[in-house]
């Protein structure tokens, strides 16, 4: 097995920077484009497509909840059932789009969430 991510390159205007993986409280999509959503609320944007963060990032403190998001376990306050099976989940940071766990991955998310 690979190691897990560790740093994520984003840019910030014209300058790349690295973030630490646990500063990141989620990574969402929008159009194709991956941003990195930080502790702090920043938005940055990045070179990876979802994909390959799932595959790169530790399954221990990142899942991915629907084909928007991963989120980091670490900003996780709460979730609750929502429409047709799925959950909807509050981070400690504020977001402006609703944070769903799909209904195909609540199962999965539940049993992740509960074995951490």
């Amino acid at each position: 097995m690979q190691k897990a991510k560790r740093l994520i390159i984003a840019k910030s205007g014209l300058q790349f920077i690295t973030l630490k993986v646990e500063e990141v409280a989620y990574f969402t999509t929008s159009n194709k484009i991956v941003f990195a959503v930080t502790a702090g609320g920043k938005k940055y944007l990045t070179n990876y497509n979802l994909a390959q963060l799932e595959a790169e990032l530790d399954p221990e403190l990142f899942f991915r909840i629907n084909r928007q998001h991963i989120i980091n376990v670490v900003y996780v306050r709460s979730f609750v059932p929502y429409k047709k099976g799925q959950l909807l989940l509050t981070l400690h940071i504020p977001s402006d789009t609703e944070i769903i766990v799909s209904q195909a991955l609540t199962p999965l998310f539940k049993e992740w969430i509960h074995n951490l």
